[in-house]
């Protein structure tokens, strides 16, 4: 049985339904948790960087001419730690899909169909 959420931080949010998830296609299954991790490591990222654009603009747009101003509501550093954490999330996934293209060649592409050797030559000219 699967566990219960405790909180609304626990509960799932992606966009695939149950009925997707434990649907026919079991053999897709990593497939399916690569995209949602895909998904959530985006709306992340998206999420970084709004704040940082809207960090930029508090910090720069708001300093009045004697050079006082409304302080960016995350320090620089932060930001930059922030930036670190979305850079490497996003090289993660990028490592994850080049190794699910590997498990996809291997577990879900069909085998090549066995092809006829080309005939070349005088007699290839008669067959044809």
């Amino acid at each position: 049985m699967a566990k219960q959420p405790t909180n609304f931080l626990e509960i799932p949010c992606h966009s695939f339904s149950d009925r997707v998830l434990n649907g026919k296609a079991k053999e897709t299954e990593p497939l399916f948790r690569a995209l949602i991790r895909a998904q959530a490591i985006a709306r992340g990222a998206a999420v970084v960087a709004r704040m940082q654009n809207a960090n930029t603009a508090q910090g720069d747009y708001f300093k009045s001419e004697d050079g006082e101003g409304v302080e960016a509501p995350v320090s620089g550093y932060s930001m930059e730690a922030l930036m670190g954490l979305v850079a490497v999330a996003c090289e993660t996934l990028d490592n994850e899909i080049d190794d699910l293209a590997g498990w996809a060649e291997k577990n879900v592409a069909p085998e090549p169909a066995a092809v006829a050797p080309i005939k070349r030559g005088p007699a290839a000219k008669v067959a044809a």
